[in-house]
């Protein structure tokens, strides 16, 4: 399968990063720590939203209609925090170093200043050097002799560990205590610090320390063994007796039996479960127990929430000698189902100096980062998550010109939180040709839109086991007519992972039955006969004839129309790059000329063909000189004005497939007879260089029956048509990240039938008509007209009160405690009241509800989510009069 230009397997839908992947990505070699959440919503975010509303007309009839786009920008804020507060013993003229985690808590990457200084009072000496140093390895040791002042560059939610050596002056007496402060302030915000404590006492006892080690930093779900290593080391002239080291690992983290290890008494190996069995000869024996249940009377760990000392490991030494230093090692394991975090990991010791038993001290903290495994399943399943079930989603049948919708549920089989595009594969449907295909949000009716800034609507932010429903709704042709000789009509939706594009997963979603064609287009033979391309209903997914041709030279494609309905019938021809043929255009300098079976008289029509006979075509494709190699796909229609029976084959000289412009949104609308309707578009440049020469241009679907349309742009930048907004046919230039409101006006002729729908198709192109993207617009006739329009205004603090005027332009917010409120109006323009109108949105990505909604309707039911939830809103008012409007306003917490 094909997308976005890459070739990929049908199922791939589950891939874990390996570890270099993942301390790559989280610059481990010098971050040290890999956090895997970040509470605030990232910088650049843009929150997208877009409402609908259905409503009912004076003949019963439901209609829909679409808002424009609001867009609200995330700003960087930042944020930190800095670990721990310590308390040391020390000897007079030693040295003491204390290690210390500094982590980004904003949402944008940032730099942090690091300046640590001795207290100006309350303590009795001043240490005579303080220097900061990297710990990457996070042993808790200083990993060189370069000083530093400043961290490193740190993403959002990623940490840094480091460690403070001082010197303790040689006149400094028994229990005098020197403190210092470490400052840690964002370069980003200089209002934004934090600090840390530390001190140090001096004694004449015995002097022991620990640091805590691991084989590897980080790793899979499950993983392991990896070997914890607890060193000591007596640094002073005396013996510390009861040597205690106390390791409770964290959640996810499980202990290996029988991997217990002491340096001193080598490959021994130390039993579990005995809190009574000494090991080794005296003075250099140890007691060690390990997560069994008979460790119990032992002292019990400070880091885990409970009493009991069975789930940890302990050991004590019996006496650590002047200068004697040591390991206790043992392995661990990292369990399954981990969700993609840090498995941070401190362990504790005392020891009796001499003086009686030491308060407990920390070691440093060890993060083992879990790799996130990125997976995703799409199915038809509200309660399994396995791929596969209640698949395809399956629709019986449906009528011609009708709208068919699917439901699929897509689910992160992953272990981290993750966001997945949705991307429906229009390129291998076998629907018919004319199809119009759009995601909506689980309602059906809120349109999907991208939150994660690629231009792909999405799921948003979904974690682990989460799940989220998208419908796509199909709408039909009216000529479509068929089963697709038995095999029903597919359509391929495609869950792509934003952390990984690699990982996808499709679902399909099958169409039964519309009704059989009656007529055939194929190529080189009449259908049913050998060699007959492209037999049953149009267009194929991919090109029936591919011809080459040279640049400035003609090449030939051989048609078959072939009668396959009950009446004699007369098929008009004609060619497009549009499979739909809203608009029967063709790349600039190109031109199709049909002709007669004996290849001497031009022709624009089949002629009369009888029931059960066939009219060879052939169809002349010029390519003018300069064309650059590329491959455009052609599509031949046949179509009867008479019976509206119709076929479109695929063919194809080249295929385009370089688009970097951006399109939106498709939009429904009603008006009444002789009335007119605006629809809002933007035209975004997602590319990475300025593009020159855009054409824009508009076809109507019922331009015969007297329907128009005009393209202006927004000449006074408001958001807003009015008078000062001018027809534009050309965009001059479109720089890179760049977006131009465009407004596209549609006129109904006075004389319109009730019920008529016009599609509209608002077509950008460029590279002299070789690269394109369209947006398309269904305007129905109705008495009672009820347009929607959608604006955003900022309520910083969340306090109620609007700190600007509603707008549909974007606006940039800081995340947090920042509200955007929305005000979705709804109004009759038509000449008839309509019932039953429902005004219809949901909470975007990043955003939460901010309850409660309210509307100007005097009787108006209201459907919200929760305070602090998510989910749809909407007002339900039973009648809405011509004329008169409705206002709808709800607010969203920015996360």
């Amino acid at each position: 399968m094909i997308i976005d230009g890459v070739c990929l397997p049908d199922k791939v839908h589950r891939r874990r990063w390996n570890l270099t992947e993942r301390l790559l990505s989280c610059l481990c070699l010098s971050l040290l720590l890999c956090a895997a959440a970040i509470a605030a919503t990232p910088v650049g975010s843009v929150i997208r939203n877009q409402a609908s509303a259905t409503y009912k007309d004076s003949n019963g009839v439901e209609q829909f209609t679409t808002s424009n786009i609001v867009e609200t920008t995330i700003q960087q804020v930042a944020g930190v925090e800095l670990t721990q507060d310590q308390n040391k013993l020390t000897a007079s003229g030693g040295e003491v170093s204390f290690p210390h985690v500094l982590s980004n808590t904003g949402n944008g990457a940032d730099t942090f200043t690091l300046i640590a200084s001795n207290l100006a009072a309350g303590d009795d000496y001043d240490f005579n050097s303080i220097e900061i140093f990297a710990d990457i390895d996070q042993n808790g040791v200083a990993d060189d002799a370069i000083a530093l002042t400043e961290s490193p560059a740190l993403a959002a939610g990623e940490s840094f560990h480091f460690v403070i050596v001082t010197g303790v002056p040689g006149v400094a007496g028994a229990t005098d205590t020197a403190g210092m402060e470490v400052v840690a302030t964002s370069s980003f915000d200089t209002g934004q610090s934090v600090s840390n404590t530390d001190s140090a006492t001096v004694t004449a006892a015995a002097l022991i320390d620990v640091v805590k080690s691991m084989s590897a930093l980080g790793g899979d779900s499950p993983d392991g063994p990896f070997t914890v290593t607890l060193s000591y080391r007596n640094d002073s002239a005396s013996s510390a007796a009861g040597v205690t080291l106390i390791d409770a690992l964290p959640a996810g983290m499980s202990y290996v039996a029988g991997s217990g290890r002491w340096s001193v008494t080598g490959s021994l190996v130390l039993t579990d479960s005995n809190s009574a069995d000494v090991q080794g000869s005296a003075p250099a024996s140890i007691l060690y127990c390990a997560y069994e249940a008979g460790c119990t009377g032992l002292p019990e760990a400070v880091q885990d929430a409970d009493s009991s000392s069975a789930n940890q490991v302990t050991a004590i030494l019996n006496e650590v000698g002047p200068g004697e230093s040591g390991t206790l090692e043992f392995d661990v394991t990292i369990d399954s189902d981990v969700t993609a975090i840090d498995l941070v990991n401190t362990a504790e010791f005392e020891y009796d100096g001499g003086a009686g038993t030491t308060a407990r001290v920390n070691t440093n903290s060890v993060a083992f980062a879990v790799a996130q495994a990125v997976g995703v399943v799409a199915n038809g399943s509200d309660s399994s998550s396995v791929d596969g079930t209640d698949e395809a989603v399956t629709v019986a049948s449906a009528f011609q010109g009708s709208t068919v919708a699917f439901e699929n549920v897509i689910w992160n089989t992953g272990n981290g939180t993750d966001s997945f595009d949705v991307i429906v594969d229009s390129g291998s449907s076998t629907f018919p040709a004319g199809t119009a295909f759009q995601l909506f949000q689980g309602d059906g009716l809120t349109p999907l839109v991208d939150s994660s800034g690629n231009g792909i609507p999405d799921t948003g932010p979904l974690a682990p086991a989460g799940s989220y429903r998208v419908v796509l709704k199909a709408s039909l042709p009216p000529s479509a007519l068929g089963d697709n000789g038995g095999a029903g009509y597919q359509v391929t939706k495609r869950a792509r992972s934003t952390t990984d594009p690699s990982i996808f997963n499709d679902v399909t979603d099958s169409l039964g039955q519309i009704l059989p064609s009656s007529v055939d287009l194929t190529n080189n033979a009449a259908t049913g006969n050998a060699g007959a391309l492209g037999e049953g209903a149009g267009p194929e997914a991919s090109a029936e004839v591919s011809n080459v041709a040279i640049p400035g030279n003609t090449t030939q494609f051989i048609l078959y129309a072939s009668n396959i309905g009950n009446i004699d019938d007369t098929f008009d021809l004609a060619v497009s790059t549009d499979s739909t043929f809203a608009s029967e255009t063709l790349p600039a300098g190109w031109s199709v000329t049909f002709r007669s079976s004996d290849d001497t008289t031009d022709v624009s029509s089949t002629g009369n063909i009888a029931v059960g006979t066939s009219v060879r075509i052939l169809a002349d494709v010029s390519v003018p000189a300069g064309q650059a190699p590329v491959e455009q796909s052609l599509y031949f229609r046949i179509l009867s004005p008479a019976t509206g029976a119709v076929d479109v084959l695929h063919d194809a000289v080249s295929v385009v497939d370089a688009s970097t412009l951006l399109l939106e949104p498709d939009s429904h609308g009603q008006l009444e007879p002789g009335g007119a309707i605006v629809y809002t578009h933007q035209l975004k440049n997602v590319g990475n260089a300025t593009i020159t020469g855009i054409d824009l241009s508009t076809v109507d679907s019922l331009v015969a029956d007297g329907w128009s349309s005009a393209v202006y742009e927004d000449t006074d930048d408001d958001g807003v048509f009015t008078a000062a907004d001018q027809l534009i046919s050309t965009v001059a230039a479109l720089p890179a990240g760049t977006t131009k409101v465009l407004f596209v006006k549609v006129v109904a002729p006075a004389n319109a039938a009730y019920g008529a729908a016009d599609t509209t198709l608002l077509t950008a192109s460029w590279n002299s008509g070789a690269d394109s993207v369209e947006a398309s617009n269904v305007t129905t006739v109705d008495a009672g007209d009820i347009g929607i329009v959608k604006e955003q205004a900022l309520d910083l603090g969340c306090d109620g009160v609007l700190d600007g005027a509603y707008t549909r332009q974007p606006f940039a917010v800081e995340p947090g405690n920042n509200c955007v409120q929305y005000r979705l109006t709804a109004t009759n323009a038509g000449v008839e009241p309509v019932f039953n109108a429902i005004i219809q949105d949901a909470t975007p990505a990043f955003t939460v509800y901010r309850s409660s909604a309210t509307c100007s309707a005097t009787v108006c039911t209201i459907t919200e989510p929760v305070d602090g939830g998510t989910g749809l809103v909407t007002g339900e008012v039973a009648t809405v009069e011509p004329g008169e409007s409705v206002e709808f306003i709800f607010a969203v917490v920015i996360e």
